[in-house]
């Protein structure tokens, strides 16, 4: 996972602080695809989180806004609980999902509206898992890394871990549709940091 954080950044012309000085691209290729890469021996040490169900509980808004939906098809809308059974692969999916467990299907119109309408309002009632706030500064004072690595749209990610006041904690997010579809990498979010330490995953 760090060697994709790396090539991610290289894509952007983004500087990892902490990861060798290399010139050419043929020494950035031959790093980042070297075994030693994927033994998590380069000089860097990070801890990479999802964000749903792990840093963040965002089920009642995302069932708010699906329920907008099932609601004008006069269907029965979603609980908390049940939404949250639903969750894991991304909004789309997620509103599929939703509309099958109500026997019927969502249509790409409806689809895109409910993510638009989540994205305009994302953080009404999420909110963050209890001691989060507490764990992820206990890390950063002992000098690691953070990421988040999530099925979400990296904007919905960047805007929901800065309205509950943790973003800072982090010096990398990966979304989504950043990292499907093998998009260049030119917006996003990445904190400088010089540290060293091992890679793990959490969440």
């Amino acid at each position: 996972m760090f060697c994709l954080i790396v090539q991610l950044a290289r894509q952007a012309g983004l500087a990892i602080p902490g990861t060798p000085e290399l010139e050419s691209e043929w020494e950035w290729n031959h790093m980042t695809e070297s075994p030693a890469c994927y033994r998590n021996e380069l000089p860097a040490r990070v801890a990479i989180f999802d964000l749903d169900g792990t840093i963040i509980d965002a089920a009642a808004d995302i069932a708010a806004q699906i329920n907008l939906l099932l609601q004008a098809r006069r269907l029965q809308p979603l609980t908390v609980a049940e939404a949250t059974t639903l969750l894991g692969d991304g909004l789309r999916v997620f509103a599929s999902r939703a509309f099958q467990l109500r026997g019927a299907e969502i249509g790409d119109d409806e689809s895109s509206s409910f993510i638009q309408g989540y994205l305009d309002a994302p953080v009404a009632q999420t909110r963050l898992y209890p001691e989060v706030r507490k764990v992820l500064a206990e890390l950063t004072g002992e000098g690691w890394r953070l990421v988040v690595c999530t099925n979400k749209i990296e904007a919905a990610a960047i805007h929901i871990l800065d309205e509950l006041g943790v973003l800072s904690f982090f010096d990398i997010v990966c979304g989504a549709d950043i990292l499907q579809g093998g998009q260049d990498r030119t917006t996003g979010y990445m904190k400088p940091r010089n540290n060293k330490a091992q890679p793990r995953w959490l969440g």
